[in-house]
Parts: structure tokens; sequence; C-alpha cells
């Protein structure tokens, strides 16, 4: 299996370079439709790309091989990921049918997480620390998006729970900065 990577900006000629690269691999053997993962950005970029190998494949006589692209995993970065999620859902432990989250239902979500995993004093407890530190002043339980986005930088840097755990832990037996006492 050989990984190629293309990044450069725009009108670079980086479409021109996939095709060419993917229309190359699959008319040798190299490569077969299906075997293909490839993402761009936007949406607009992901179809042209696919229409312009589909295009050259056309041209070369590869009618069965351009039909097949449709097996591939070309698309946008979101799609491609939906795609690899659908498809391997059940070795995954998750429902095959995948959607994409509003921003307002994330937040209700995440809300009804929140509450679910605290008991009602710890909610109380919590809601007082807020108040005292002026977080509700111009947005009520500001600390519940607080919290959604240390849950987000965890993920985004593959920090496990136990390990975020241990982190608040040292936090805490560290005191305050020098600088914010």
């Amino acid at each position: 299996m050989k990984v190629q990577s293309i990044a450069a900006g725009a009108g670079t000629g980086k479409t021109t370079e996939l095709t060419r690269v993917i229309r190359e691999r699959i008319v040798s053997g190299d490569c077969r439709p299906y075997a293909i993962i490839g993402t761009t950005f936007t949406n607009k970029a992901a179809g042209e790309l696919i229409e312009r190998v589909r295009q050259e494949l056309f041209k070369t006589g590869k009618i069965d091989l351009a039909e097949r692209l449709a097996e591939s995993l070309l698309g946008t970065v979101d799609s491609v990921c939906a795609k690899l999620l659908g498809r391997f859902a059940f070795e995954a432990g998750i429902s095959p049918r995948i959607g994409i989250i509003a921003e307002t239902d994330a937040a209700a979500l995440l809300s009804s997480a929140i509450e679910d995993s605290c008991s009602l004093d710890e909610l109380q407890t919590i809601g007082r620390i807020g108040e005292r530190l002026c977080q509700n002043v111009e947005m009520p339980l500001r600390w519940k998006v607080q919290v959604g986005e240390i849950a987000e930088k965890a993920r985004e840097n593959a920090i496990s729970p136990n390990q975020l755990g241990a982190m608040a832990a040292q936090s805490c037996k560290a005191g305050p900065m020098p600088s914010d006492v």
C-alpha cells in the first residue's frame, strides 16, 4: 500500500495532479477503484476530482473502471469518514445510521449528558462556584460550555478520561501559577 499526500494552495494544480495519479494507478492495475481513499476540503473540489478522474478513464476506454469509481472513497474529509463509519459500523459497535448533529442539538446533548453524570448536589455546587468566579454573569451555565470545550480538546489530543482526571488532580495540587497570585 502506498500513501501519497498532495498539499498546496488554491490554484496550484492539486486536482490535476490527483486526477493524473489516480488515473495512472487505476489504468496500470496498481490500484482498484474501491481501494482509493482521497479527501478534499470542499464538496465542489470533491465533485470536480471524481468527475475529472471519471472523464479521464472514459477517454482511455476504461468504461468499466470509470463506473466502478463510485466504489471509491473520494470526497470531503467528513463524507469519507462518514462512509467508513457506515461501512464498518457493526465492527465499531455503532449504528450504521450516521448523521451530523446540529450545534444546537450538540449543546443540548452535552447538557443532558452532564446532568445525567452528576448528582443534583454536584450540579448545584458547580453552579455556586461558577457564580463566585463570575462565570454566569453574561451566560448562565457557561461552565457546561467549558466542560464541552475541555472534552473536545481532550478528544483532539487523544487524552483518555483517566489521564484527564489525573491532570486535574495534578493541577489542583500545584496551586496557582506565580503570575496568577
